[in-house]
């Protein structure tokens, strides 16, 4: 009887190891970025609160790397972003050229928090506060 449980014991911690993901995690970013419109929820750039400024606007991030930005049907700018991995951390870099209003997304944010309806990032090299909440807005 001894034998069986240790059997089963083992049996349970070898089958219960986590398998690596194929997929980066950045890669997750990416897929929840594209899969649906997202609307400005914080914006925050040396800890001034800019949000809003961006009051009705969403971001539309196409699979090619590029970003629109509309407030209803209207496109209000456009430019390219992308994500990877730096130091084990997620980094989303967004670029904007030729529109002063959006200079203070031309940056490296680090992703700290991911969810189906939610993306939250930051910087951390400024001393004041820069932070992005990103909101599905359906």
């Amino acid at each position: 009887m001894k034998k069986v449980f240790i059997f089963w014991i083992a049996l349970i911690f070898c089958s219960c190891e986590g398998e690596e993901s194929s997929m980066r995690t950045d890669q997750n970013l990416s897929q929840t970025l594209i899969a649906r419109p997202w609307l400005l929820s914080v914006f925050e750039v040396n800890s001034i609160n800019r949000t809003g400024d961006f009051e009705g606007v969403n971001f539309n991030f196409l699979p090619t790397g590029q970003v629109e930005v509309y407030r209803g049907s209207q496109l209000l700018n456009e430019g390219t972003w992308t994500t990877g991995v730096e130091g084990g951390r997620v980094v989303f870099e967004l670029s904007f050229v030729g529109n002063p209003a959006y200079e203070g997304f031309n940056r490296k944010w680090y992703q700290t928090f991911l969810g189906f309806d939610r993306i939250t990032f930051r910087v951390d090299e400024d001393v004041l506060e820069d932070r992005l909440v990103l909101q599905s807005w359906y």
